[in-house]
């Protein structure tokens, strides 16, 4: 995968100039010159691509769940960009981060996927605020890894849908039959209050494998 483009001395992330547009995938990760992924993020009508639009897709570097034009990289974000690549990625936080909310909507999982909240000072909350699941998982033959990660219902008055913090509805790869998989690991859910069934998490098909996590209140 050849580019047309230079680094910045500064920015060894950012593009500048042009770059060819066949070659970049509108909100998908791509790779750069010295093999860092990063999400591409079209500005004008001819394929030029500001600083701005090119980031490690896959680092979460904002708290808060943004939508429409903003900057920084939200959890949204970064699942969007980790789904649309070719193989299994790994979503990270940026050191600043200690917590991230999930206020716009669920977060839609259907593919693979790994969330990786580790930190020096202890793993990532993920706060849910709203009448949803934090997490709804899909897709056929799936495997979702979570780990390191606390998701919490504090802020959420209660919801009406089952599994406050992740439904996990997964189903067989009709192919291969492989079952769709969620893997927890030190994981901790807590403070949630669902009128649905299931509290924090609700499982209606596939596998669940859970080590060292906590269910709590």
């Amino acid at each position: 995968m050849a580019y047309s483009a230079t680094l910045s001395a500064v920015d060894l992330h950012g593009f500048y100039g042009e770059v060819s547009s066949e070659n970049l995938v509108e909100n998908k990760v791509q790779y750069d010159q010295i093999g860092q992924k990063f999400l591409s993020e079209k500005y004008g009508a001819v394929g030029a691509y500001a600083s701005r639009g090119v980031v490690n897709a896959l680092v979460v570097t904002v708290s808060e769940d943004l939508t429409g034009e903003h900057e920084g990289t939200t959890l949204r974000d970064a699942l969007s960009a980790a789904l649309g690549a070719a193989t299994t990625e790994t979503i990270t936080f940026s050191a600043g981060i200690s917590e991230v909310y999930i206020s716009a909507e669920t977060l839609t999982v259907n593919g693979n996927v790994t969330i990786d909240g580790s930190r020096a000072g202890g793993n990532i909350t993920i706060y849910v605020t709203g009448d949803f699941s934090g997490f709804t998982i899909t897709g056929e033959g799936v495997t979702v890894n979570m780990v390191n990660l606390t998701i919490d219902g504090s802020f959420n008055a209660g919801t009406s849908v089952s599994g406050g913090a992740v439904t996990f509805a997964g189903t067989a790869d009709p192919e291969t039959g492989a079952a769709s998989v969620l893997n927890m690991k030190n994981v901790t859910i807590q403070n949630f209050n669902v009128k649905g069934t299931g509290g924090g998490l609700y499982a209606r098909s596939g596998i669940v494998n859970v080590e060292r996590s906590f269910f709590l209140n």
